[in-house]
């Protein structure tokens, strides 16, 4: 039977995909832009299991933002790497 729910690693472990795509998430939120899969990927940081379409769409999410950043200035891409390296420490990730 397909795993249908995505788990987490636990705190201070080492960042994984998922944690990633949902940091970049969130980051893109703090950037000031909508991110319709914030509720999930702040399940992802925080522990919680999420479905695997949940997932997804949180994936999606982290593409279309850096799409939407990769072509501003250098520094909303700074910006928006120091917004994830708060955010993995927030969640204390590693």
């Amino acid at each position: 039977m397909p795993q249908l729910l995505i788990e987490t690693a636990s705190k201070g472990e080492k960042v994984n995909y998922g944690q990633m795509q949902a940091v970049m998430v969130l980051a893109g939120k703090r950037l000031g832009y909508e991110m319709p899969s914030v509720a999930n990927a702040e399940k992802v940081l925080g522990g919680e299991p999420v479905h695997v379409m949940h997932q997804a769409a949180i994936e999606r999410d982290a593409a279309d933002i850096h799409k939407i950043i990769r072509g501003d200035p250098p520094e909303v891409m700074a910006q928006a790497n120091k917004h994830c390296a708060d955010l993995i420490s927030e969640y204390k990730l590693s």
